[in-house]
């Protein structure tokens, strides 16, 4: 049921992964954003939805 199950390890803590990488990623933004630094996902899907959303095409066009 994870990515730990062929090596016989159990993860207890996996229910939660999710809650705590979106935590982690809402402090980045913090930190980020207090630095004036700005962050965007250019994820296809996915349910990261702490960056704003951009199309990873516009953003390799912007960069030429």
């Amino acid at each position: 049921p994870n990515h730990f199950a062929e090596y016989d390890v159990i993860d207890k803590t996996i229910d939660t992964a999710a809650v705590r990488n979106i935590a982690g990623y809402n402090e980045a933004l913090s930190y980020t954003s207090r630095l004036g630094i700005k962050v965007y996902n250019a994820t296809r899907g996915g349910y990261l939805e702490v960056f704003p959303r951009v199309k990873l095409e516009q953003i390799l066009k912007n960069e030429r």
